[in-house]
């Protein structure tokens, strides 16, 4: 009952959803447009975007995104950042590819936790090397992005954080306790 749920919120952005799972699909466009400003970045292991004067949120839009590094009206791509996965669009792999300088910033155990984690491969990118689509599947029926053409989630104006457990749906119970951690 979705709708019911929606008259009383479509969630917040700083309300972080866990998506323990498969990884992202990086190099699938449609669900990257519908995925990219949704993931919750660490602003702990980041950079400041270039020519803000407002902290990470550069363009005022109340969310510290990916949107903050792309250009907008008023500012310019910022000059580290590019489509370094070749996906055709700037989304926060291509933030992990950019910024990872291998120091744990934040202190917290996690080289370089831009975006999420993986833990079935132990690194700093959650990606779906095996192109499963499960995770992506997931995060997309949670906290797809509304009104940009392309599917919505059940908590449209959540965050979520990708952790990567497995390759498929059957996970090590380990990958999957650490996960969950």
């Amino acid at each position: 009952s979705v709708d019911k749920a929606w008259q009383v919120t479509t969630g917040r952005p700083d309300v972080v959803l866990a998506i323990l799972d498969s990884g992202l699909d990086w190099s699938d466009a449609g669900a990257m447009n519908d995925l990219a400003a949704k993931v919750h970045l660490n602003a702990a292991e980041l950079p400041l975007p270039e020519a803000t004067s407002n902290g990470y949120d550069r363009n005022q839009d109340g969310v510290f995104d990916v949107r903050d590094y792309r250009a907008d009206g008023t500012h310019a791509q910022d000059s580290r950042v590019s489509d370094l996965n070749a996906n055709g669009i700037v989304d926060p792999e291509d933030l992990i590819r950019a910024f990872s300088d291998g120091s744990d910033a934040d202190a917290n155990g996690y080289v370089d936790d831009i975006a999420g984690w993986d833990f079935h491969e132990d690194d700093n990118d959650p990606f779906d090397d095996v192109h499963y689509g499960h995770g992506t599947g997931e995060a997309e029926d949670s906290g797809a992005e509304a009104a940009n053409g392309g599917g919505v989630g059940t908590a449209p104006s959540s965050t979520f954080i990708p952790i990567k457990v497995a390759d498929s749906f059957v996970s090590d119970i380990n990958d999957f306790a650490r996960g969950v951690v």
